[in-house]
């Protein structure tokens, strides 16, 4: 959600902190860009939390999210900075792998962008691997549930320079270079 335009105008925190059956779930590791470091936090109705207090275990998390979490104010530029240039990274992005005749491109309200490889000698597992094998992770998405196996990828907007790495491989990796 921090990554959508006008993104809190969605949030459902409204309904959670008064309806009892609505929780939201926030988690700050990808707009800080720390994946490894799990840290979030959740929103709901006071007898919802106290509920949930009473579950969970006392040390919820590490020493290193803790700190980060101590002097989360300090990074309210850096958030504002990357929420102001994702929009732009992503048309860029999207408009060169509209290029690519490959691929289609799903429509995206956040800086992820789904894709169905539609290259009919190749699936979605032979290009992962060819763009793992050149070190670039995009996430296969083999095990969403109802999806065709072996067609779709999703891929994270990037600064532009890496977004054309990407492209480019993809070019290579598809045949795509028309």
């Amino acid at each position: 959600l921090p990554f959508v335009s006008e993104g809190e105008k969605c949030s459902l925190i409204p309904l959670a902190l008064e309806e009892e059956r609505v929780l939201v779930l926030r988690s700050l590791t990808k707009i800080l860009a720390v994946p490894g470091l799990r840290l979030g936090y959740a929103v709901g109705h006071s007898q919802t939390i106290s509920r949930l207090e009473k579950i969970l275990p006392p040390w919820r998390i590490n020493i290193f999210a803790q700190k980060l979490a101590e002097r989360i104010s300090e990074f309210d530029d850096y958030i504002q900075k990357t929420q102001d240039s994702i929009p732009l990274f992503f048309r860029g992005f999207t408009d060169n792998l509209k290029k690519l005749h490959s691929i289609k491109i799903f429509p995206s309200s956040c800086n992820f962008i789904f894709v169905k490889v539609a290259e009919k000698r190749l699936n979605a597992s032979h290009a992962w691997d060819q763009l793992a094998r050149r070190g670039i992770l995009v996430r296969a998405c083999n095990d969403f549930v109802g999806l065709e196996k072996d067609c779709f990828l999703r891929f994270a907007v990037k600064r532009p320079q890496e977004n054309q790495i990407l492209i480019n491989a993809l070019k290579e990796i598809l045949g795509d270079g028309r």
